[in-house]
């Protein structure tokens, strides 16, 4: 936690702005904004109280013991995030940090003589709110507006969402409001390029990021990988109709020999085969 004297904020992009140049970070505004949406494990009562305690200490140390204060405070999401390319796939790993800015105007009275001055406090409120990677294959079916090969395992009612991302064989939770941030970012864009817009990568990394995915392997189209049949359709064909086989021997066939991507006709002819076979 720092106090910087002689400084004084409006807005919200302004505390922005000031958190992104104290914190070093070189990267746009908006990927600030994009979460924002973060679960913040503190209610409104302890954010008041906790942030209250740390401007006291700061006005105590650095101005004066028994100064008043009035402050705007802002709670803002710091994303820190590193580009990884010593792996494969290439992908984001990000913790994301609750920060307090708060623009202050403290008074205090010294001497028999009032004093009063402007400052900024600015600190982490708590680290590591959030952590999770983002493979760049996930990155780029988000910029194109269609993550259906990605397996979506469920959504809470808080509106997270949770996606298996094979490439990493991990599952990642993600808000609702942080893929449609991200898709509207870079919706219509080459990932690269955009990458370097939002200052995510540098023009190398953004070149390295664009040959990479162009070396992944296409995702399959969905309609090549649906099953051509379901097992109850071979057992129905098994003990139904003119074969007449009983429904527990129909199981035990499927069950050894059953292919989803066959036709039901070649599943039927295996599992008689397999009766042939094992009388």
């Amino acid at each position: 936690m720092a106090l910087i004297r002689g400084k004084s904020l409006n807005t919200k992009k302004q505390a922005v702005d000031f958190l992104l140049k104290d914190r070093h970070l070189l990267i746009r505004p908006e990927v600030v904004e994009w979460f924002s949406y973060a679960r913040i494990h503190f209610s409104e009562s302890e954010l008041e109280e906790k942030s209250e305690e740390l401007i006291g200490k700061q006005v105590r140390k650095h101005i004066y013991r028994s100064a008043d204060w009035e402050a705007d405070k802002y709670y803002i999401i710091g994303p820190y995030y590193k580009f990884v390319t010593s792996q494969r796939p290439f992908h984001y790993a990000f913790t994301l940090n609750l920060y307090l800015v708060a623009s202050l105007e403290v008074y205090w009275t010294k001497g028999g003589q009032d004093y009063d001055s402007h400052c900024v406090v600015i600190g982490p409120l708590k680290e590591k709110v959030q952590e999770f990677k983002l493979p760049l294959d996930f990155l780029e079916a988000i910029s194109q507006g269609d993550l259906s090969q990605f397996e979506q395992k469920e959504r809470d009612n808080q509106g997270y969402y949770t996606w298996h991302i094979s490439s990493i064989d991990q599952d990642i939770k993600l808000h609702g409001l942080l893929l449609k941030s991200l898709e509207d970012a870079f919706l219509g864009k080459p990932l690269g390029p955009a990458l370097v817009y939002y200052g995510l990568a540098n023009w190398e990394e953004g070149r390295r990021a664009e040959r990479s995915l162009s070396l992944m392997p296409s995702p399959i189209p969905e309609a090549l990988t649906a099953p051509l049949c379901k097992r109850e359709e071979v057992e129905e064909a098994l003990t139904g109709g003119k074969l007449g086989i009983r429904a527990r021997d129909g199981k035990k066939a499927v069950d050894a020999v059953f292919n989803p991507s066959l036709s039901l006709e070649e599943n039927v002819r295996h599992c008689l085969q397999y009766f042939g076979s094992n009388p």
